[in-house]
Parts: C-alpha cells; structure tokens; sequence
C-alpha cells in the first residue's frame, strides 16, 4: 500500500462544496483535467503527498539543532503504521541521536532498539513545546541520564523463569509502587502496575524541560493531525487502488510538500 509518488493540484471544482483547500489525487503523474466538473488543469501548482510516517533510525547532523524526537508505531511491530485505525493501540519510545529508540515495556523494562521503527510517526518535542533550548545534544543526555537512574532504582522487578517481570516492593499501605527521583526532585513518577510505554516518554519529557504540565492527553493533541493524516492517506490509496483515476480530498499542511 506505499507509494512513493501521489501527485496533487489544488482545484476549485463547482461539483463539490467547501472546495477552497480540496486537491486531486492521482498516482505518478499530476492530473491534466479534473474528471467532476471537466475543467483543463493548467499552469497549476503541483504537489506531492507525504507518506504519513518516518524512519526512527534516522542519525542528527546537527546536535545543536533544536530536535527531540519521540516515535510512535503501532503495539504489533509486525503490522505496518497504514493499517492504524481508530481503536488500534499504539507503541511508544524515545528517539537519541543516533536513531535509536529507547522504549519501555512491562516485560523487558527498557529496551533500546536500532531496527523496528522504520515505520513511526514522529513528533519533535523541542517544535511542539516550543522549547528551542531543547536541542539534540540536550535530548541526549536527558535520555541517557534518566535512563540509567531508571536502571539504577527499579529494585522492585525480579525477572521469573520465564523472562516476566513479576515482583514488586510493596509500601507499608500495600500499595505497590516505586518511585523514579530526577536529581532535582521535579519528576517523582509513581511506578506502579500501570506503568507503560506512554509514561517512560511522559517522564522524560518532564526531565528534560521542566513542565509539570505535559501528560499522556497533551502527547495525545500532538499526535492526533498525524493519526488523522494517516487515516486520510490509506483512504486515498485504497480509492486510488480501487480504480478511480482520482480522488478529490482536503489535505492538511502536513500532508504536502512541493513537487
């Protein structure tokens, strides 16, 4: 289902309504004349779509760039990105600068993967935060940092034969947590049953620029133009593979670059 080259022209067709940002979508070459309403497309600005997800493994030329990235694919790594769909359950990490994405799963705790993650959506943090301060070197050390105080205070997991980790450290409540310190005191993240991939990236985030404020709903809002481009991009292809020559849709900035 990926292709490499969709070709769009922006096109004010009388056949459809709320038209001011619809283009026409066809495979491999740009369309010569819109097919609803038969008007000649000419001199019109050609564009091409873009694939809705991104390598992870990707290195940083430039560590004082303001980049921070985080990845998202989907919980079954075997299944490609394109086939999300509404309900579907997404998998997170962290992105270094070498392309390589730490994650945390209940199983394995931390693991850091150099291959996997070809098909991501990637959010930069330093963009969405608006905190230009946050640059690759700085996400870096933020991410080895946390990572290896992480490793260093979860005493409470015991791996069983079977590679679980199955064995908590109850408070004097009985309730089962374990607490994750920042050197200054601003991350005190509850580590309980509950703990997922989700939280690791909460965390870090918080580590690295110092807001309370970020949580798993605002990661949420910075993913959801993308979940939906991704939505809208199997929507064309399967038009597209279907027969149409093509395919009349709204596409949103980050869907286009130019051709």
């Amino acid at each position: 289902m990926i292709h490499s080259k969709i070709l769009a022209v922006k096109h004010s067709c009388f056949n459809k309504e709320d038209n001011d940002e619809n283009y026409l979508c066809a495979f491999s070459k740009s369309p010569e004349k819109c097919l609803q309403c038969g008007t000649i497309l000419k001199d019109e600005i050609v564009v091409k779509l873009m694939l809705p997800f991104s390598n992870a493994h990707v290195s940083i030329l430039f560590p004082s760039y303001p980049i921070a990235k985080i990845a998202f694919i989907l919980s079954d790594s075997s299944n490609s990105i394109l086939n999300y769909q509404s309900n579907s359950n997404l998998h997170c990490g962290v992105i270094d600068s070498e392309g390589k994405v730490y994650h945390f799963t209940k199983q394995y705790g931390i693991s850091i993967d150099s291959m996997g993650w070809e098909q991501s959506i990637i959010v930069n943090v330093s963009e969405v935060t608006g905190c230009k301060n946050l640059t690759s070197s700085k996400w870096n050390e933020t991410i080895h940092s946390y990572v290896n105080n992480l490793n260093g205070s979860i005493h409470s997991y015991v791996n069983d034969l079977n590679g679980s980790i199955h064995s908590y450290v109850n408070d004097p409540n009985g309730s089962i947590h374990s607490y994750v310190n920042d050197p200054n005191g601003s991350i005190h993240s509850s580590m309980n049953q509950d703990y997922d991939c989700l939280d690791f990236v909460v965390d870090i985030i918080k580590y690295a620029i110092n807001d309370q404020e970020v949580n798993r709903i605002r990661i949420a809002q910075w993913l959801s133009n993308q979940l939906e481009w991704v939505l809208l991009y199997t929507d064309i292809i399967k038009q597209l593979e279907s027969g149409s020559l093509q395919v009349m849709k709204r596409l949103p900035i980050i869907a286009i670059c130019q051709y």
